[in-house]
């Protein structure tokens, strides 16, 4: 979420425009910018596998998108994937 209302909400719309996805909503002085479809989700994933982070931050996308393979798989209906999801839930930044 962020809370500065100048030009990193314009970013948030600039991911909109540029993947085509998604939603930006703002919620008071803050705003988000929401993906809800798992379809969507591959799309994005798939441009950072092509366009790789090169800060910290890939750690984090390594991990969402293994949160995300758990769930596109429906592994999380399982004990041992929601317990997998929770641990990774744990290491996220």
């Amino acid at each position: 979420m962020l809370r500065n209302r100048g030009k990193d909400i314009d970013i948030l719309y600039k991911f909109k425009k540029f993947f085509g996805v998604g939603n930006v909503n703002l919620y008071g002085d803050s705003a988000m910018f929401q993906i809800t479809k798992l379809g969507d989700l591959v799309f994005i994933l798939e441009h950072f596998k092509l366009y790789p982070l090169k800060t910290h931050k890939y750690a984090d996308y390594l991990l969402f998108k293994k949160a995300f393979e758990i769930i596109q798989n429906k592994k999380h209906l399982t004990i041992e994937g929601l317990q997998e999801l929770i641990s990774i839930r744990a290491s996220l930044n």
